[in-house]
């Protein structure tokens, strides 16, 4: 792992698909460190035959695992629970928020069905939500 694939930060912090076209953005109002984690192409590189998801952005006792997708929520799920699966760069004893940016709305249903099955996997980690949005979502620290 090279010193690129962790950035830490006293200010916000944001995570963009390299097409521009989604994000996500953690607004640490706290001041405290924070740090982001470059997944895909960086921690784990095409070497490593899994899906991964794109960041993992950690503040205190939370980590958002991020995935910022096109339209195809089913392998936005299947990246996170993977790249959960290899999860030996993430800290230990954090509460996990799966975050999901995508550039369309997926269907309900497939969306419920979804959820359901990533809440499950994480188990005592998660954290109790799951941030799902169109373009960007952003929430506070």
């Amino acid at each position: 792992m090279t010193i690129d694939c962790v950035v830490q930060s006293k200010g916000h912090v944001t995570c963009k698909d390299p097409k521009g076209s989604c994000c996500f953005v953690v607004k640490n109002k706290s001041g405290r460190d924070i740090k982001k984690f470059v997944i895909d192409g960086c921690i784990f590189t095409d070497e490593h035959k899994f899906k991964r998801c794109d960041f993992a952005v950690s503040h205190s006792e939370l980590l958002w695992l991020v995935e910022l997708k096109g339209t195809d929520f089913t392998d936005a799920v299947e990246q996170l629970i993977s790249t959960l699966k290899n999860e030996s760069f993430l800290p230990r004893g954090v509460k996990i928020t799966p975050v999901i940016v995508l550039t369309k709305s997926p269907l309900a249903a497939q969306r419920a069905k979804h959820l359901g099955i990533l809440a499950k996997f994480l188990g005592d980690r998660w954290s109790g939500k799951i941030e799902v949005g169109t373009k960007s979502v952003h929430v506070a620290a």
